[in-house]
């Protein structure tokens, strides 16, 4: 049975598109989000403050320009946005 398989004119095909299919498995990068689910590999982060603190930018026909401050946060959770300091713990590359 196995010799017959074995000897088949389609097998060396059949063969090689599976051993290629689980090389390709292997070594495809597989990118997962904090709850473990598959996710797009592109990991977008912001710039620096340092690099665009104080810099003008022309937009349409206005310049604005970009400086930070410090606020208090409001009282209602609603109205701002949790920092992702645990996120940014794990990749630091960015912060230096």
């Amino acid at each position: 049975m196995i010799q017959r398989i074995l000897s088949h004119p389609y097998f060396n095909t059949v063969f090689s598109f599976l051993i290629g299919v689980g090389i390709i498995a292997l070594i495809r990068p597989v990118c997962r989000d904090a709850l473990g689910q598959p996710t797009a590999c592109t990991v977008h982060k912001a710039p620096p403050v340092k690099e665009w603190d104080g810099a003008v930018y022309n937009l349409g026909s206005k310049c604005y320009e970009y400086k930070t401050k410090t606020v208090d946060c409001p009282k209602d959770k609603k109205e701002y946005i949790e920092s992702f300091t645990s996120q940014f713990n794990a990749r630091q590359s960015h912060l230096n």
